[in-house]
């Protein structure tokens, strides 16, 4: 019974541990999504300024479409 505990014990904690590093991975994607998204969007105000109005309007919709759509599909897998 004592190996039992004590194994019980092992597995709960490297279960807490991968649930940490998951969701420090979950954080760190969101993050890196977020500033390639701004860089989109940044993108295409550059390119609606010199006068590229369509394709400016199409970058910035494109980019933060997937910025939304990561961070729901993160939120959804991890509840955040």
């Amino acid at each position: 019974e004592n190996e039992q505990s004590h194994r019980h014990v092992i597995d709960k904690t490297e279960q807490e541990k991968f649930h940490k590093n998951n969701y420090n991975l979950t954080v760190i994607g969101i993050i890196a999504s977020c500033i390639l998204s701004m860089t989109g969007v940044i993108g295409g105000i550059v390119l609606a300024i010199i006068e590229n109005t369509i394709a400016g309007s199409v970058v910035s919709v494109l980019s933060l479409g997937s910025i939304i759509a990561n961070i729901l599909k993160a939120s959804k897998n991890q509840n955040l």
